[in-house]
């Protein structure tokens, strides 16, 4: 793993890592796109809404865009979907957050090129270690609304400041940037993490 000092993490988060949080948190499919998917030269729009149906033999999902607007995408074979790892449409279900690149069609519905389901980034600290996992203190001041705790489950690709892990290796304090899948019971399962030393 590479070993990153307090200080480096700190200076990250103020000069690239704190601007890619805030980008991920705004526009996650735009930032984990792609260089290549960018600019969205290639006539996508994003579009963010909580699933209301999905149906399978249609190959089609219903979104609240927005919380306002009802709007049906198509999914093809060659749609991305990810939901914690890449998966498909199966995996996804009403209440469901997306996050998404769609193309416009004629007829006033979308075929959805790249899908994230539940996708959260959070930057806190280390409250408390769990079995394969942790409690993730996320302080009032950096964030909107009072400080929250949310328990962090490792998931089994997980990778840790660039390299692949199984476990990282933590201790209470120590500040952490979480990157994964928010899961119904209010848990998320961590694919991405940077900790600072």
């Amino acid at each position: 793993m590479t070993r990153v000092t307090r200080r480096q993490f700190l200076q990250g988060i103020a000069l690239g890592s704190g601007a890619l949080a805030a980008r991920l948190a705004l526009e996650p499919a735009h930032v984990l796109a792609g260089q290549e998917d960018q600019a969205m030269g290639d006539g996508t729009i994003f579009l963010e809404g909580e699933i209301i149906t999905v149906d399978l033999t249609q190959g089609t999902l219903v979104i609240n865009e927005r919380g306002e607007v009802a709007v049906t995408l198509r999914v093809s074979g060659s749609t991305r979907i990810w939901k914690g790892e890449v998966t498909d449409l199966a995996a996804l279900e009403p209440g469901d957050f997306l996050y998404l690149r769609a193309l416009p069609e004629p007829d006033g519905t979308f075929t959805a090129a790249k899908i994230w389901a539940n996708i959260a980034n959070l930057m806190g600290t280390v409250n408390a270690l769990e079995s394969n996992g942790f409690e993730l203190r996320i302080d009032g001041h950096a964030h909107t609304g009072p400080e929250r705790r949310i328990v962090v489950r490792f998931h089994p690709g997980m990778v840790v400041n660039d390299n692949p892990v199984v476990t990282p290796s933590l201790r209470p304090g120590q500040p952490v940037q979480v990157l994964g899948v928010m899961e119904r019971d209010g848990t998320l399962k961590a694919t991405r993490m940077w900790v600072a030393e």
